[in-house]
């Protein structure tokens, strides 16, 4: 990932991330039913491996607010934290199962990690593993 993060930049690292969280919103429906879950999933599942790999090697990215800002990462854990709340058992299974797996993620090895901490963290994950 610190190869990929050097070689994609920031700015095209946010746009990833920005077509991913745009894909929260698909909810295309054709006569397979609703495809736009499918969609959903994916995103929801991309935007999760990707703030794992960035937190992982983020002691090795430097200026790592600018390949994930605070208030990007927590827009998109907020919409995934929205997928949980889909009529589409699927859908809210894989939110679920994403948001546990970030809620339980170490903060970045940068300064002012705390930028990155979920609010209520402890309290979901809590309620999340009853």
């Amino acid at each position: 990932m610190k190869r990929i993060c050097s070689d994609l930049g920031a700015e095209h690292m946010c746009e990833v991330i920005d077509i991913l969280d745009d894909g929260l919103d698909d909810y295309t429906m054709d006569e397979r039913g609703d495809v736009g879950s499918w969609a959903r999933i994916a995103c929801i599942q991309g935007l999760t491996s990707i703030f794992e790999a960035l937190f992982r090697v983020s002691g090795n990215v430097t200026e790592f607010a600018s390949y994930l800002p605070a208030r990007k990462y927590h827009h998109v854990v907020a919409r995934i934290l929205r997928q949980g709340a889909e009529r589409l058992d699927n859908v809210r299974q894989i939110a679920g199962e994403c948001l546990l797996r970030l809620l339980r993620l170490p903060l970045p090895s940068i300064p002012h990690q705390e930028e990155w901490r979920v609010k209520g963290a402890d309290l979901m994950t809590r309620l999340f593993l009853r």
